[in-house]
């Protein structure tokens, strides 16, 4: 009777959950931190020798409020018994990757700021950054087609 009534109650808690403004929130933080990488991996691959850093501090500065914002997403919000792969998708792969991926920019943006854009000390992090750009792709993609196809009754 008990687990009849936790199964029933915990149906009954997802009615008080709008999932379309779950959903639609969730697209608008990923949109905006997709947006914020791609500026910001734009800003990494142009800059040349003796530009100044400030445009790409600020890349990177936007891109961690980004990352930062979905991220609180993920844990303030009520997601729907129907939308926990979200939480496990994002807790499992996307998250990890993104970290990594900010970690390093992190050092090059400090790297850039402290001694300006110089080739030489760049080509260290040229592999990385493009691998990590690469994977941010991939990641956001592989996650974003889970939220499609869940909201996709036809699917």
């Amino acid at each position: 009777m008990l687990v009849l009534s936790l199964f029933a109650f915990s149906a009954c808690s997802d009615f008080f959950i709008d999932v379309t403004a779950v959903h639609n929130g969730l697209v608008s933080r990923m949109d905006n931190l997709l947006s914020a990488e791609e500026a910001f991996y734009d800003q990494y691959v142009t800059i040349q020798e003796g530009d100044d850093a400030a445009q790409l501090v600020n890349y990177y500065d936007n891109f961690v409020f980004a990352a930062d914002e979905l991220d609180r997403y993920f844990t303030e919000t009520n997601f729907a018994s129907t939308q926990q792969i979200f939480i496990e998708q994002y807790n499992d792969f996307y998250k990890t990757k993104v970290q990594e991926y900010l970690a390093l920019a992190g050092e090059f943006v400090d790297m850039v700021e402290k001694n300006g854009f110089v080739l030489a000390d760049a080509e260290a992090y040229f592999d990385q950054l493009d691998q990590f750009g690469q994977d941010f792709v991939d990641v956001h993609n592989r996650l974003i087609d889970t939220i499609n196809l869940q909201a996709d009754p036809e699917l």
